[in-house]
């Protein structure tokens, strides 16, 4: 906006209501940059933990490695989220959040919940309900900027079907 030589005139005239909604778009823009630059510091080139982030920025995922393949499945559901899932040991999946800040979907047998962001809605995993040392989870790699994935293949599951890899 060229505000001229007048800017003061100009401030007056945009009324108070478009100088408020101005401010809080330039604190929001701020407030967003200033937490990924934050993201992005305490990740250093040489560790090898992996750091995601929700859209808001509340939840944060942890896992120990970049994945070795990200499954796109169709089922009913992934198809819907949009997800590229990448598997780790539950035991390796570290999920940060304040108190009630994530909220968890589950359907049909109740084997497994979807976990997402109270505030943003973006899905962060798919946990078991009964978890032991042996249990997968799903952490939604989209969450992750692409460069800390790299060059990933990406497989294709029928879900909706046959539950088999295609591609």
């Amino acid at each position: 906006m060229n505000i001229g030589p007048e800017p003061v005139t100009a401030i007056l005239a945009m009324g108070i209501e478009a100088l408020a909604r101005l401010h809080h778009e330039a604190n929001t823009v701020m407030a967003y940059g200033q937490r990924h630059r934050r993201l992005a510091q305490t990740q250093r080139k040489d560790s090898p933990m992996l750091r995601a982030t929700c859209h808001c920025g509340k939840v944060e995922v942890q896992v120990p490695r970049r994945p070795r393949a990200l499954t796109n499945c169709n089922c009913s559901i992934c198809r819907r989220y949009g997800v590229l899932w990448a598997y780790y040991r539950d035991s390796e999946v570290k999920l940060a959040a304040p108190e009630g800040a994530t909220d968890a979907y589950s359907w049909g047998p109740n084997t497994q919940k979807f976990i997402r962001c109270k505030s943003c809605g973006c899905v962060m995993q798919w946990r078991k309900h009964a978890v032991d040392k042996k249990s997968w989870t799903g952490v939604n790699a989209r969450n992750f900027d692409p460069v800390q994935l790299g060059d990933v293949r990406i497989r294709l599951l029928d879900g909706a079907q046959t539950w088999k890899y295609i591609g």
